[in-house]
């Protein structure tokens, strides 16, 4: 109801388009990995601190890409 996408194309985002159900899973899909390299890398806080970081975008691209061409958002 909040989102302005609909003012530019017309078409929920596909992180909306599958209601709180579909938006827990993409955040289990951003966390999860970001936990593991928190929890598992032998590296210095601050270098695992950026590795996590770099995470969240990647991650979130990720999840958006599969979810968008699965339900065909990009088709006219």
């Amino acid at each position: 109801m909040a989102c302005n996408i609909h003012m530019a194309h017309g078409k929920h985002c596909p992180f909306c388009a599958h209601g709180w159900e579909g938006q827990a899973l993409v955040m289990i899909a951003i966390i999860v990995p970001q936990i593991f390299l928190t929890l598992r890398l032998p590296w210095s806080w601050f270098a695992r601190a950026l590795a996590v970081l770099a995470m969240f975008p990647l991650m979130e691209g990720i999840a958006a890409l599969v979810i968008g061409w699965s339900d065909g958002y990009w088709n006219p």
